[in-house]
């Protein structure tokens, strides 16, 4: 029985003094730290919540997005990110080693609103214009639930001469849709453009449906035969009790052109009811105009509906001599690593939908001919070249290529494509 109790005496004594004299270092805490995003633009969350699990420790981000946990034993934890507007983001697995520090950056994906307004073809809508047509009286939309929750929504009029809505509240099942019909009454418009809106809430998600309707014998119409430098601009004569002498186009750079802002003006002095249309040209190339149509007599000119239309670009791309690569002349934006893939995955510059996000190597090439192509921006801009996992860029200061630092960075884009 002593001998045993010997025994361990001597265990316990040797144990005791390895952990004193060499066990402390095992124990020393260490840190959890990092930045909070936005997954689609890169831009820091500030105030989201931030918890440690399992151990509970709870936090707030910053201005900047980051946050940080101290003095954390060693062990494996996760992190559970929350932000009203954003989907609750679970980080995977972090593992802290005593007396180190783990860095786990979280991006948060906004969480979509179940309330949708759509049109028949399942397209979100912002808008209901009904025109100047007099017998315009008549639209629809549709009330989607994109949830597999019970919606519960409620549609507010603003204005007098929306006469009425089909439904006011309701409900509605998940995946349910609810046809809605408004009906204006045009003989309460005042004349020129109205414009009023639809509040729609719910009990996820809210929404505003900009209703639009014009009082006027002349509407204006869709530009057509847009070139660098000209166009046709469009309108249509409804109604002539006035004994319109003149009708045509007021245009330019401002937003509501008109006779008394010193806009452009062509006009027809043959006036008939129906369609008439006038050429412009001396247009600027890649260049936004607003328009108008009018009817005049002695007395009084009245407007259609302001449209706008935006002119070609002389040119939108340059093939890099001696290649077949074919380069944007303009920057697609200035945005993190995901969202650059995405800008010119999506864009449909001069209507090809072969756009990507050049390699290092093209980017390289790209910046050896940057004075022939032009406009670039003297800082950085991506490639989709990935080294062991770093995201390479190209410093279109110097031509020096690197790793960037974090794929939420925001740099500049330039798309191409291969010649076809």
């Amino acid at each position: 029985m002593k001998k045993t109790f010997s025994i361990l005496t001597a265990v316990f004594v040797v144990l005791t003094f390895f952990v004193s004299c060499g066990g402390s270092e095992s124990s020393e805490p260490g840190l959890i730290y990092g930045v909070v995003t936005d997954k689609v633009i890169g831009e820091a969350v500030k105030n989201a919540g931030v918890e440690l699990l399992p151990v509970g420790l709870k936090t707030v981000t910053g201005s900047d997005g980051s946050f940080e946990f101290l003095d954390i034993a060693a062990g494996h934890y996760n992190l559970l990110v929350t932000k009203t507007g954003y989907n609750d983001t679970k980080s995977s697995t972090i593992t802290v080693e005593s007396g180190k520090s783990a860095r786990v950056d979280v991006p948060l994906e906004k969480a979509l609103a179940a309330l949708r307004i759509i049109d028949d073809e399942g397209n979100d809508i912002s808008e209901l214009d009904f025109g100047a047509k007099l017998d315009d009286v008549s639209r629809s939309f549709i009330i989607f639930n994109d949830s597999s929750d019970l919606l519960d929504w409620k549609i507010t009029k603003t204005a007098e001469w929306i006469k009425s809505v089909s439904e006011e509240s309701g409900e509605l099942k998940a995946d349910e849709k609810r046809g809605i019909i408004v009906v204006i009454d045009r003989s309460l418009l005042r004349e020129g453009e109205n414009l009023s809106q639809l509040h729609i809430t719910s009990n996820n998600g809210n929404k505003q449906l900009a209703i639009k309707a014009t009082n006027s014998d002349v509407v204006t119409l869709d530009a057509t035969n847009i070139r660098t430098t000209s166009a046709t601009l469009n309108g249509e004569l409804i109604v002539n009790d006035e004994g319109y002498t003149e009708t045509g186009f007021v245009y330019g750079g401002m937003a509501t052109p008109s006779f008394d802002n010193n806009a452009k003006t062509v006009s027809n002095s043959a006036v008939k009811l129906g369609n008439f249309g006038n050429a412009v040209s001396g247009l600027k190339d890649y260049a936004k105009y607003y328009y108008r149509a009018y009817a005049k007599n002695d007395t009084k000119t009245v407007y259609g509906e302001t449209k706008s239309f935006v002119t070609l670009r002389a040119s939108e791309y340059v093939t890099v001599p001696g290649t077949n690569l074919v380069v944007a002349k303009e920057d697609a934006g200035k945005v993190g690593r995901d969202s650059a893939v995405s800008l010119c995955k999506n864009s449909t510059l001069a209507g090809f939908t072969d756009w990507y996000l050049p390699t290092e190597e093209e980017l390289v090439t790209v910046y050896n001919n940057k004075d022939s192509i032009g406009s670039f921006e003297d800082f950085v801009y991506w490639s989709s070249t990935v080294d062991n996992g770093k995201y390479r860029v190209v410093d279109f200061r110097s031509g020096v290529t690197y790793n960037a630092s974090s794929l939420y960075n925001h740099y500049f884009v330039r798309c191409v494509r291969a010649a076809k």
